[in-house]
């Protein structure tokens, strides 16, 4: 078997500068959908990155996502009739196959080509940082499988085994842990016809599950109409929640890489009292100072405020995005349920939300990512315009005592999350 490979030394990645000859039998390589017996794919793609070129944990996942959205790429746009860019075999050189990778990725970066929004190609940086070694060992990995006729649980578990270990090497303030996520998406149940927003998405894991959940009752199938937005800060969180997205075939999200509490005019694509969901985990712990108060017009409770913790912004701005009639479920440190230095914001929930329920979690929920604090899941249904206000209602108050791990992540028999759920989702429905 032979093959024609040119390299132009002296001119920039482009698949126009790899001559490629076939023979017939080669013009197709039929790809294989991962399944249980090869869910490690993608963290043994995760750690020939990490041991060959040596990267921080952060950059490796980084580098890994732009990887697999390159063979997304390969796989969406070529024809039935023509082999795939990524096959190792086709090259005769690692250095050929290196230069076709990056090649790709330059073409991911074009609007035209991409399968990329012109807004999420802003967020990617124009290079792979990768060496050949690198990059040839990863797709060599990856060339046997299809990625987009995968099913979307096994890809998501495949890809959680390489997020697992990663909040808990310092990105562990963007990752709520599983079994809080599905408590809380199954406690809110929402309906497939549903908008959901996470004001603070981190990797998109409420939106995937809560996708999930409504495909669930929903037999016509998951629409391609754009039901579930996250957005998030950080550009590198921001291509993770893309991949997670994708990887859970959902056309219907989009993530967009801004600061939640933007003033509503600044923002395009998000509108006050817009969504039927709210599912979020805000950031908890920082202080946003005067200087950066003064910029947000929109927040109530920073008025006459030098000085305010992060999380209550995001609690406010959640409640903000809901639609009249809408639920919220966030988590929220318990202080501020609690201390009395919190009153004023405990009086401003009331006159906007009626708490439906308070659920604590163990003192171990957040422990293996790092964080310490004592958290509670807030329940709550935004007041419709013109509603009376009663406080006549049941409050569903309960505490979650096995999550399902213990305080160093190792997995511990005997959660009690899913039981207590069906009691808040039950309960909750009677006021919705």
């Amino acid at each position: 078997m032979t093959y024609m490979t040119t390299i132009h030394n002296n001119q920039p990645h482009t698949l126009l500068a790899l001559n490629v000859k076939f023979k017939k039998k080669d013009s197709r390589l039929d790809l294989v959908p991962l399944n249980r017996s090869v869910e490690n794919v993608f963290l043994e793609a995760h750690n020939h990155i990490r041991d060959i070129d040596g990267l921080p944990q952060e950059e490796v996942i980084d580098e890994l996502g732009k990887l697999m959205l390159v063979k997304y790429l390969d796989e969406f746009s070529t024809n039935e009739k023509k082999p795939y860019k990524l096959q190792s075999q086709i090259y005769d050189s690692d250095r050929a196959f290196a230069s076709a990778i990056r090649a790709l990725y330059d073409k991911l970066l074009e609007p035209k080509n991409s399968i990329l929004s012109g807004d999420e190609i802003g967020n990617y940086p124009t290079k792979i940082h990768l060496s050949d070694l690198a990059l040839v060992k990863v797709i060599s990995i990856f060339e046997d499988y299809t990625l987009t006729k995968s099913g979307s649980d096994v890809k998501g578990r495949a890809f959680q085994k390489v997020i697992s270990p990663a909040s808990r090497a310092g990105m562990g303030q963007y990752f709520t842990p599983d079994p809080v996520v599905q408590f809380m998406v199954d406690s809110v149940a929402p309906k497939y016809h549903e908008t959901v927003v996470d004001p603070f998405c981190g990797s998109a894991h409420f939106l995937t599950t809560a996708s999930k959940k409504a495909a669930e009752n929903n037999d016509k199938g998951i629409t391609d109409s754009v039901r579930y937005i996250g957005i998030e800060k950080s550009k590198k969180i921001a291509r993770l929640a893309k991949i997670d997205s994708m990887l859970s075939n959902g056309g219907n999200k989009k993530i967009i890489c801004s600061d939640s509490l933007t003033n509503f005019k600044d923002f395009d694509f998000i509108k006050q009292d817009s969504f039927d969901i709210v599912l979020t985990n805000p950031p908890f712990g920082s202080q946003i100072t005067e200087d950066s108060l003064k910029k947000l017009e929109d927040l109530e409770l920073l008025v006459g405020k030098k000085r305010m913790p992060l999380e209550i912004l995001g609690l406010e701005r959640s409640i903000q995005l809901l639609k009249p009639g809408g639920r919220l479920a966030i988590v929220l440190p318990e202080g501020i349920l609690s201390n009395r230095n919190m009153g004023y914001v405990r009086s401003w929930l009331l006159k906007n939300i009626q708490i439906l329920g308070i659920i604590g979690l163990p003192h171990e929920t957040f422990s293996p990512y790092g964080a310490n604090v004592k958290t509670s899941i807030l329940f709550a249904r935004k007041w419709r315009r013109g509603e009376i206000k009663s406080d006549k209602y049941k409050l569903l108050m309960g505490r979650i005592t096995n999550i399902g791990y213990d305080a160093s992540g190792r997995p511990k028999d005997g959660a009690d999350v899913q039981q207590l759920a069906k009691q808040v989702k039950e309960h909750i429905a009677k006021y919705v």
